[in-house]
């Protein structure tokens, strides 16, 4: 069973509006796509942001609705992954999520409900957000099967996901001295969803990259203004990836995140 379309579309805004806090400068979008369950069920799927706390945007939004023991026919199942960011300390990080809602509000359970992902227990009780289920460095996440299974009186559902790949800016690398022009070149790597740009930064001045130019995983940036001194190139991206499903179907199932890297440089 779908969500209602108005129900996503809120959540979307929301996301957008946390990614845009989170963006320093750069611009991210939130997408929707369907997602098909390991059952054969078609869910929908909105991208959310939980940065790097266990509470959200979305989950400030509106008031929590307090359930006992649901069953997962009951609730709206959520993935949400967080790829980086832009500073050196969080750029290497991931963040795994999963988030619960019912008829798109978030869910505050008070019953004998289980959280369990890759053999451990996740605290769900007396929290009103989105539940942190892995915080690590993203080269030990990267590519990793994940498995999370919510239970509640002796009926189960499980979630299962594969991390997506992190992007990344393979040229200029960290701390490169970089001749500014009208056609500063980028090499990116990017594979797991969609890019959503390349910004250049120096002091008080941003240029948005041309992607795809002169061809796949290039780019040019108009540097030639910047004034000479520390900068940075910083890579956007929406995360796409599957999320089956095994045991008693939830009521709709959805996965999304937001990836970010940057390269610190100096312009000369």
């Amino acid at each position: 069973m779908q969500l209602k379309q108005s129900t996503l579309l809120s959540m979307v805004t929301l996301a957008l509006v946390a990614i845009a806090l989170a963006g320093c400068g750069s611009q991210a979008i939130s997408t929707l796509r369907p997602a098909t369950s390991g059952t054969g069920q078609t869910g929908k799927t909105s991208q959310l942001n939980t940065g790097q706390t266990n509470t959200s945007q979305i989950d400030r939004a509106s008031p929590p609705i307090l359930l006992s023991n649901p069953l997962p026919g009951q609730l709206e199942a959520y993935v949400i992954v967080t790829m980086g960011g832009y500073d050196l300390t969080s750029r290497a990080t991931t963040t795994i999520a999963v988030s619960f809602s019912n008829n798109g509000r978030i869910v505050q359970f008070t019953g004998q409900e289980r959280l369990r992902c890759n053999g451990q227990d996740v605290s769900i009780h007396g929290i009103d957000a989105t539940f942190q289920v892995a915080q690590a460095p993203t080269s030990t996440l990267a590519g990793r099967t994940y498995s999370c299974t919510y239970s509640v009186k002796g009926t189960t559902a499980t979630l299962k996901f594969t991390v997506p790949t992190a992007p990344i800016i393979s040229s200029p690398g960290d701390d490169a001295r970089v001749t500014r022009s009208a056609s500063t070149p980028i090499t990116y790597e990017a594979r797991d969803g969609s890019l959503m740009g390349i910004v250049a930064l120096g002091a008080n001045t941003k240029a948005v990259a041309r992607l795809d130019s002169p061809g796949t995983g290039q780019a040019i940036v108009d540097t030639h203004a910047f004034p000479a001194g520390p900068g940075s190139l910083s890579l956007t991206q929406t995360l796409n990836f599957k999320v089956s499903e095994e045991g008693t179907p939830f009521h709709a199932i959805g996965s999304g995140g937001t990836a970010m890297t940057m390269v610190p440089v100096t312009w000369v």
